[in-house]
């Protein structure tokens, strides 16, 4: 019996992988962390990050509570989006401005308070959504909720203020013993 000199096993192989990636585009993809998410509400999915969904396991969230921060979630990341392409047009004029031969220093001034307005507008909207959430929580979570905040206060773990943190701390260029 006389053997084949061409080499199958790559063909084998990319048949393998195609095969593969067929079968995995097929299938419906499910969120193993978040498997149940309704069917109806995908946008609003969509826009709830991975601290939405870290909020709800952490605090325990029952349904009704899941859903209502699920709508207000959806609704403050859609108006933070509009007041960060607000403040970027903001900027976008500055930069034009400033690019002048001569620019103008009351348009600018303009400019300068309009980004402060909508950077309190930002701030604003952050408090707001999060005020909206303490009222949403019981008193047991709103504790909890507490509690989350004073770790952000905190800052992330590791992070000092000692030897090498802050400023001037570390042994830059010049500062070599």
């Amino acid at each position: 019996m006389k053997q084949s000199k061409f080499p199958w096993w790559p063909l084998w192989v990319v048949l393998a992988l195609a095969g593969g990636w067929l079968i995995y585009h097929a299938l419906p993809a499910e969120d193993a962390e978040h498997p149940t998410q309704e069917v109806s509400a995908p946008a609003a999915d969509s826009l709830a990050g991975t601290g939405f969904y870290r909020m709800v396991r952490l605090l325990e969230l029952d349904s009704m509570q899941h859903a209502a921060f699920r709508r207000a979630e959806v609704n403050y990341r859609q108006e933070l989006a509009n007041l960060r392409t607000s403040l970027q047009e903001v900027d976008r004029a500055i930069i034009q401005e400033l690019a002048q031969t001569a620019p103008d220093p009351i348009a600018l001034q303009g400019y300068a308070q309009a980004s402060g307005r909508l950077q309190q507008a930002l701030k604003q909207t952050t408090i707001d959504h999060f005020l909206q959430l303490h009222q949403m929580c019981s008193p047991q979570q709103q504790q909890q909720l507490a509690e989350i905040f004073s770790s952000f206060e905190q800052g992330p773990p590791g992070r000092g203020r000692g030897q090498g943190q802050g400023r001037h701390g570390g042994r830059g260029w010049g500062r070599r013993p």
